[in-house]
């Protein structure tokens, strides 16, 4: 597995996504025993070093792969290179998705802080999906009969879709 750095860039995004979400406020995260507070300096801060680290240990000696202006050290973070980035939650996941394979190489990273805070910003981002809180499905508890007609009504959607998309193909001749 190869792992690179990310650029500040990256890490501020997820960082600013993640405060914005929290209405401009720090968040909270349960690390190491204890409830701790964490801005979006700390947030980049935390995640710079975590692949930093990873990245060392993946290439112990030699210059790291990812930006030039990390030269030997975790990249810094600054609200101004993260202004432009407005992600919407499934980005977010596809970030940390990025994030934790470059970020996972040391033997520790699931008692990381950083872990912690990915965990936090993960669940974050799935609750801001589009429909979760729609979704009837906080408790499954359907009988064998309530499963048979919903699995039939889908079946009954997909056909009307294709239909349409069929009826559609041939108004076009």
């Amino acid at each position: 597995m190869s792992a690179f750095q990310l650029p500040e860039t990256h890490l501020g995004a997820i960082a600013k996504w993640v405060i914005r979400q929290n209405r401009g406020a720090a968040i909270n995260v349960y690390w190491d025993g204890s409830t701790r507070r964490y801005d979006f300096e700390e947030v980049c801060a935390v995640l710079a070093y975590e692949c930093h680290r990873s990245v060392r240990s993946r290439y112990p000696s030699g210059p790291l792969p990812g930006p030039l202006s990390a030269s030997d050290g975790p990249v810094v973070c600054a609200l101004p290179q993260s202004c432009y980035a407005t992600l919407q939650p499934v980005d977010v996941l596809k970030a940390l998705a990025s994030y934790t394979y470059q970020s996972c190489e040391t033997n520790d990273w699931e008692a990381s802080q950083a872990f912690a805070i990915v965990q936090v910003i993960e669940r974050a981002a799935i609750r801001a999906l589009p429909d979760y809180d729609a979704s009837p499905c906080w408790e499954i508890d359907y009988t064998a009969s309530e499963q048979a007609a919903r699995a039939a009504e889908a079946r009954s959607e997909y056909h009307r879709a294709q239909q349409s998309h069929a009826d559609f193909i041939n108004s076009q001749h």
